[in-house]
């Protein structure tokens, strides 16, 4: 998906041609899976937009977290501390996400796997009196693991006991804690300002995905990995640390990279674990297909129903299919990323 341009009405096509049939099918598809693309990043936009709904972290110890916040908090690669220098008027930067959105969704091909909410990051904003050292926000992510592992362990619980009359609403790897979010956390300790800021500009993501930087911190939790975690790959991306509260001698390990660098190291992360466990997402990937399938067929019985192509679905289907059967690709797409239309 690129810069988003919504297609109009079809322009001498009333019907889906029979000949045509099989590759609206195929286009359907996609779009069905552009759609689930858009609102899981949508739904994770909200907690970079929506200060009432982002954890925030005023100590080192989490004493509780209210209910819609752990189901949030489930299921991701990391988490990202944003330290109160890294903010925007006690607020968390959109554009940050728009960048690391777009760097994992191109990392995985366009492809990731989005169950259960998943993504590669969530942030937590760390108050003007919550933890800034590094050996504080570990501590902290220590307490934050906890109280999730024991909300995901009450998730698993009651789905056991639903096992017979309600399991498919409530399976058991719904809520879970995977262990690389125990093994690496990233921290956003600093901001620069955007380069493009005027009315009517465009953000270039990008370039941002370059300028901004952010810490990887590994907490030294490496159990349940198909592997220890190592920064050795990141030796050529490695700038100054720029900390007074990390040395050497404290044996934490630490690196400062590119937030595209970054994101990329996590996400690289996120495949090594799902291929050391692919039935996890060979089976994702069977439920999606077959909800794809259902849904296109959905709208194609519909249009064949009225007898006319009338939704924007199919407006957008068979368009992209009669550019496919003269051999062209048409240069517009009926969803967007989940950010502002001027990012790119």
């Amino acid at each position: 998906m690129s810069s988003g341009q919504t297609c109009g009405r079809p322009v001498g096509v009333s019907f889906v041609p029979p000949e045509l049939k099989d590759e609206v099918r195929k286009q359907l598809k996609e779009s069905y899976m552009a759609l689930e693309y858009s609102q899981h990043g949508t739904e994770h936009k909200a907690m970079w937009v929506c200060d009432d709904i982002v954890l925030k972290m005023d100590s080192t110890v989490v004493t509780k977290i209210p209910y819609g916040f752990r189901t949030r908090y489930c299921n991701k690669s990391t988490a990202i501390y944003c330290s109160p220098s890294a903010q925007s008027r006690k607020s968390l930067p959109p554009f940050i996400f728009g960048c690391i959105f777009k760097k994992w969704f191109r990392f995985h091909n366009e492809r990731p796997m989005i169950e259960n909410c998943s993504f590669v990051t969530v942030p937590v904003r760390i108050t003007e009196t919550g933890p800034t050292k590094i050996v504080d926000i570990l501590s902290a992510h220590r307490s934050l693991c906890e109280s999730l592992a024991s909300h995901a362990e009450k998730c698993r619980g009651e789905a056991a006991c639903r096992a017979d009359r309600n399991y498919a609403e409530t399976p058991p790897w719904k809520c879970r804690i995977p262990p690389l979010f125990r093994a690496v956390v990233m921290v956003l300790d600093a901001l620069k300002e955007p380069s493009s800021t005027g009315i009517g500009s465009i953000l270039k993501l990008d370039k941002e995905l370059l300028r901004q930087t952010v810490l990887l911190v590994h907490t030294g939790e490496d159990s349940g990995l198909s592997a220890p975690i190592s920064f050795r790959s990141l030796d050529s991306d490695a700038l100054p640390l720029k900390r007074d509260d990390v040395t050497t001698n404290d044996g934490i390990k630490i690196v400062r990279v590119s937030l595209g660098a970054g994101v990329c190291f996590v996400a690289d992360l996120e495949r090594r674990e799902e291929d050391a466990h692919a039935y996890a997402r060979d089976r994702w990937e069977a439920e999606m297909a077959q909800k794809a399938e259902e849904w296109a067929e959905k709208k194609l019985q519909r249009a064949e129903k009225d007898g006319i192509v009338e939704t924007p679905w199919m407006v957008y289907a068979v368009r992209r299919a009669l550019a496919a059967q003269r051999g062209e690709e048409l240069e517009e797409y009926l969803i967007d990323y989940p950010f502002r239309p001027r990012w790119v």
